[in-house]
């Protein structure tokens, strides 16, 4: 009983001290009907397209009846050789991912003009198991893509803080 009761209280102060669990928050109003200006066919363009929804938001498919254009200007994936091993061999690299957007109201005024967003991951790579190591690579830049596109989203909430 009395265990119960130290669960009861300890459920109530973290009601009362506003803890809730972290979901999608609000984008700003002016998304609430937002154009995504990208490749529709690129991964990234499905991740943000999911990602807005998830906020409340709807995703047009013109740019005439949106509240505002989130235009994806570049996005790169580089690799680059990181170390060696003692017979010249690469044995780790270093991935960028760089991503180059703006967000335009439907006057066209900028919300956030020519921002940009990079993200370095490093990766060790096996010369013997190339396999293993590509489906990694794959999978990296997968979580990359992800962690870009939440980075984006919570840069475009902050613009409804003061």
């Amino acid at each position: 009983m009395r265990r119960h009761g130290l669960v009861l209280l300890l459920a109530i102060s973290l009601t009362a001290c506003g803890f809730q669990l972290r979901g999608a928050s609000p984008l700003p109003a002016v998304m609430e009907r937002t154009y995504i200006q990208a490749d529709a066919r690129s991964p990234l363009y499905f991740e943000l397209e999911q990602a807005i929804q998830a906020t409340g938001a709807q995703v047009v498919q013109s740019a005439s009846e949106a509240s505002a254009t989130l235009q994806i200007h570049r996005v790169d994936f580089s690799r680059r050789d990181r170390g060696v091993d003692q017979l010249g061999r690469v044995n780790e690299y270093e991935h960028r991912l760089n991503l180059a957007y703006s967000l335009r109201d439907s006057q066209g005024r900028a919300l956030a003009d020519h921002q940009q967003l990079q993200l370095i991951r490093e990766q060790r790579f096996n010369p013997s198991d190339v396999l293993a190591s590509n489906e990694e690579q794959t999978i990296l830049q997968q979580e990359m893509r992800r962690q870009a596109v939440s980075q984006l989203l919570r840069r475009l909430q902050s613009l409804t803080q003061p």
